[in-house]
């Protein structure tokens, strides 16, 4: 029977409140440089706030990237340089996420086409919910966003992100307590951490697929790969393609059939079954 370190588990939450901090501690930070660069005279500016907005995502993210890099590479990336077949084998799971890559962008874009047009096809259902999330989105995809803030949204947020829910959160985890309890904790942590309902509810779900990815590839570097083209793509594909609820219920069943395939694809190339792990 494995034996489990509930130390580790309660470890497990600790990232995410170190993230909160972080969270505050770049904002006061950003604050700071926004005021020494552009003084108080034009503090009430469109473009100081954009400008502001993007230290603050810059600051934050690459914070939050050098703090659980070094705590994952310290504490859970060590190889023992004797073990020549546990080597070989983290090597073949490395060459497998880079051919995965084809296979991830066409995930990702259908996730992203899938989760708008279903988000298009519930406006009437809870409008002031999807008011709210909008409202949220256009602070990070508006045509007015610096080029800060898509800098950090597309790199460094995935990489920072990756590193806290699939790197230290779920190491910690899978140490406490079994496999799809760990992956339920760090998808539940990834939800609260968006801080948003409509994020935390597709968050949810996408941190499911990367916690099972995680796993199954032996490596962060599959999800690393997921989050940056799903965030990518949020800026490249046209809001103008969910003009009708026709045309939106059309994208969301297309795009269902093509992750599923996706998804198939990908946990193929595997060749172990998780539900007997």
């Amino acid at each position: 029977m494995e034996k489990y370190n509930k130390r580790s588990l309660c470890l497990s939450f600790l990232p995410l409140l170190i993230a909160f901090i972080l969270y505050y501690i770049a904002y006061y930070a950003a604050f700071f440089m926004t005021f020494i660069s552009s003084g108080t005279a034009n503090a009430a500016t469109d473009d100081i706030i954009l400008i502001n907005e993007g230290f603050f995502n810059v600051i934050r993210f690459l914070a939050m990237l050098i703090t659980f890099a070094s705590w994952y590479l310290m504490k859970f990336h060590k190889i023992n340089a004797t073990e020549d077949e546990e080597i070989n084998s983290a090597k073949a799971d490395g060459k497998k996420a880079l051919i995965l890559i084809p296979l991830l962008i066409v995930l990702s874009f259908s996730l992203q086409l899938f989760v708008s047009a279903l988000l298009n096809l519930l406006t009437d259902i809870f409008p002031s919910a999807l008011k709210n999330y909008s409202e949220n989105m256009e602070s990070l995809l508006g045509s007015k966003v610096s080029w800060l803030t898509i800098f950090s949204t597309i790199l460094l947020a995935p990489i920072a992100e990756e590193l806290l829910f699939r790197g230290v959160t779920f190491s910690y985890a899978r140490e406490g307590t079994k496999l799809k309890i760990a992956i339920f904790i760090q998808t539940m942590l990834f939800a609260i951490y968006h801080l948003n309902m409509i994020q935390g509810c597709y968050a949810f779900l996408i941190g499911i697929l990367l916690g099972v990815l995680c796993y199954r590839f032996r490596s962060i570097l599959p999800g690393i790969f997921l989050h940056i083209f799903i965030n990518a793509s949020a800026y490249i594909i046209p809001s103008s393609i969910y003009s009708t609820k026709k045309l939106c219920l059309l994208i969301s069943l297309s795009c269902l059939v093509v992750i599923l395939f996706m998804i198939y694809l990908i946990f193929r190339m595997v060749g172990r079954n998780f539900l007997e792990s």
